[in-house]
């Protein structure tokens, strides 16, 4: 995945980005890795960071909701990165052509996002492991009298 984002980013988003850019005060784009940072020096806002959806964060958030066996979760948080896929890079035309004032709620979105998910998918595996754990006091103590105190 991250190969293919690289090469997306190096040879499409990035350059496509910059063209837009060229001669501009209030916008200054960089690039690192598969991310594009943009830096508004003369608003006094904050860097944002623009990065694919699908990427490493998603596969450690899908990991745990899979591993959780929370398939609403699953579906939920896959639904939004293809959202983000979507308006992802409406929200950088706008910020480029239109106001760089754009950039605040996708900056918000950006840093809240990642810790909800995690957050949820540890939760979720929390509440499954506490789920089995339920599960498997319940069979240990239909066995043998002598097994009872024992644990």
């Amino acid at each position: 995945v991250r190969v293919f984002q690289l090469w997306v980013v190096d040879n499409t988003l990035f350059p496509m980005a910059q063209g837009e850019v060229v001669g501009r005060q209030n916008i200054f784009l960089e690039k690192e890795d598969d991310d594009i940072h943009f830096q508004f020096p003369m608003d006094n806002l904050p860097e944002m960071k623009w990065e694919l959806p699908f990427n490493g964060w998603f596969w450690l958030t899908l990991g745990l909701f899979w591993s959780a066996g929370n398939v609403r979760l699953i579906r939920f948080m896959t639904f939004y990165h293809i959202g983000i896929l979507v308006v992802g890079p409406l929200v950088g035309i706008l910020i480029i052509k239109a106001s760089v004032y754009f950039s605040i709620p996708w900056y918000l979105q950006e840093k809240v996002y990642k810790p909800l998910f995690l957050i949820s998918g540890v939760l979720a595996v929390r509440e499954r492991w506490i789920q089995v754990n339920q599960v498997s006091e319940t069979h240990s103590t239909r066995g043998l009298s002598l097994n009872r105190g024992i644990r």
